[in-house]
């Protein structure tokens, strides 16, 4: 548009220039023709400054808008890990919350021992972590007259295992032997939950149970070794003995067999030789 009425002032000059030298008019002067032309050209330039600064306004609105839109963008994203992060500490505080604390103060971590004050003997159970551990149960137990009988392993919540007991985190035996990494104790406590196995006060007792699933070796500080070695030599010399003795009734067994067989043959024989004679 501002260089049509350039092109239009132009065209009005050099036909007003023109109808005055056929008529014999006076003509423009050439400085007030100039100045129509500066004056059209000033209007276009002041047009073309004005298009240019509506075309750099409207690029710093769009920066703006860009930028508020960015910052919206990254408010949002930040507010959602934020909202993340405030809903992880308070699930972990929660699975804190979950784990209750000993005797002394301290929380259990995966693949500790626990040993819970039942009296007149200590129960022992392994931490597998959210609050849980697994132990050896015997369905009626009397610690005074239980010698062998069934028994199972179970997981189940650490309070509801210790209920109104004293327990505590008893790792002791790490002096001596070397604790087997945490993801193995737990993943090798865990395959035996649901498993009946023969439960022995003496050898093979839930303290047992818990400090092989640790060390590897079973190990129980309940039972002096002297003890717990006299009923291994005890259990060996009543299965020798009952071994012994099976063999030598199931031996006489055969020998008596035998003996009547061959009674049995020798009255058949002496009744032939009877009807001889």
């Amino acid at each position: 548009m501002n260089v049509l009425c350039l092109c239009r002032s132009v065209l009005h000059i050099i036909a007003w220039h023109s109808y005055c030298s056929l008529h014999g008019h006076a003509r423009f002067p050439t400085d007030f023709r100039y100045c129509l032309i500066l004056r059209s050209s000033k209007r276009y330039s002041d047009s073309r400054f004005q298009l240019q600064r509506q075309q750099k306004a409207q690029q710093l609105l769009s920066s703006v808008v860009h930028v508020a839109q960015v910052q919206l963008v990254m408010g949002s994203t930040a507010s959602t890990s934020t909202s993340t992060s405030r809903s992880e500490h308070q699930s972990s505080s929660r699975s804190v919350d979950e784990v209750p604390t000993d005797m002394n103060g301290r929380r259990p971590r995966r693949g500790d021992l626990i040993e819970i004050f039942r009296g007149s003997y200590q129960h022992w159970a392994v931490y597998v972590g959210d609050g849980s551990v697994v132990h050896l149960v015997v369905p009626s137990f009397n610690s005074i007259t239980v010698i062998t009988q069934r028994g199972v392993v179970r997981e189940e919540n650490l309070r509801a295992v210790v209920g109104n007991d004293q327990w505590q985190i008893n790792n002791s035996l790490d002096s001596t032997h070397n604790p087997r990494p945490a993801d193995v104790i737990v993943t090798e406590a865990r395959s035996w939950v649901g498993r009946e196995i023969t439960y022995h006060s003496i050898r093979s007792n839930c303290e047992h149970f818990a400090t092989e699933r640790r060390y590897g070796v079973s190990v129980s500080q309940q039972v002096p070794q002297g003890v717990e070695d006299f009923a291994r030599v005890w259990d060996t010399v009543t299965d020798t003995v009952t071994d012994t003795v099976t063999d030598t009734v199931t031996n006489a067994a055969t020998n008596a067999a035998t003996v009547i067989h061959a009674v049995t043959d020798l009255a058949t024989v002496t009744a032939g030789l009877g009807r001889l004679w």
